[in-house]
């Protein structure tokens, strides 16, 4: 069994800092899947855009703690325009994110 020390706590909550795109797609009817790009398969869904981005911040951290126990790469942050339906929960200062859900 693996011991997860203070190290590679800070590690991961270092990680979950980083300006990784959130997009978040759909409607209220159908419900709304959430997404990180940079992240190959770290996909959710909510019934709200605020839960989905709840559980995008979850899986994030399920996605970078794997990597980090099986020493996969870590993709850094892309620095690209964002899409209209970008949220992020990171404290970055681009025009598209002021005013959205931090």
């Amino acid at each position: 069994m693996t011991t997860i020390d203070d190290a590679f706590v800070a590690q991961l909550q270092d990680l979950m800092k980083h300006p990784y795109h959130r997009v978040i797609a759909g409607e209220p009817v159908e419900g709304y899947l959430a997404e990180v790009p940079e992240l190959p398969g770290c996909i959710t869904a909510g019934r709200t855009p605020e839960e989905a981005l709840s559980n995008l911040e979850a899986a994030m951290a399920v996605w970078l703690e794997s990597a980090l126990v099986h020493d996969d790469p870590i993709p850094e942050p892309v620095n690209r325009p964002c899409p209209s339906q970008c949220l992020t929960t990171a404290p970055v200062d681009r025009p598209c994110h002021r005013g959205r859900i931090n």
